[in-house]
């Protein structure tokens, strides 16, 4: 979106140009959570081809409303998936799970300064805040089932709130 702010005409000159003729504009973006594929890490069905499905031996999803270390700690129930025998294709299907959600704002603020003595000359200042409201954007869990402990878990985060101005 983008709002053109009123210019003040009629107002105190020293008014119209401070506070007259900003625009804002911005950008949010939402989504639930991304599918992901749970994978083995090996060739366990000797076919010369790595990672393939493991198999679903229980439900992965876990409760929705754990605090965010647990859920950091384990996205998904990792025993829910168990190797496949050897020379087996595993059971689990495509994007068996679902990533964390990710919702983010991003802001800008910029005005048009004219430049004394220069006609048709502009300088504009700008100010860009991404991910305004800081929100944690918590990365996609480790889907390997060779990782061990550390299947589902997740190790990464979107960047924080950052501020550039031009």
């Amino acid at each position: 979106w983008i709002w053109d702010l009123p210019k003040l005409m009629g107002s105190h000159r020293a008014l119209q140009a401070v506070a007259g003729g900003w625009q804002v504009n911005g950008l949010v973006s939402a989504r639930s959570g991304m599918p992901l594929n749970v994978l083995t890490g090996a060739d366990v069905a000797l076919s010369g081809t790595p990672n393939q499905r493991p198999d679903v031996v229980g439900n992965p999803v876990l409760p929705g409303d754990r605090p965010r270390a647990d859920k950091i700690l384990a996205w998904f129930g990792r025993a829910a998936f168990a190797r496949p025998a050897a020379g087996a294709y595993g059971n689990a299907g495509r994007n068996a799970v679902i990533g964390p959600p990710f919702a983010t704002t991003n802001l800008g603020l910029f005005k048009g300064f004219r430049l004394p003595g220069r006609e048709g000359l502009r300088v504009q200042f700008r100010s860009e805040f991404f991910n305004l409201f800081n929100s944690v954007n918590l990365g996609n869990p480790n889907a390997q089932l060779s990782a061990g402990n550390n299947m589902g878990r997740i190790t990464s985060a979107d960047e924080a709130r950052v501020i550039q101005f031009a």
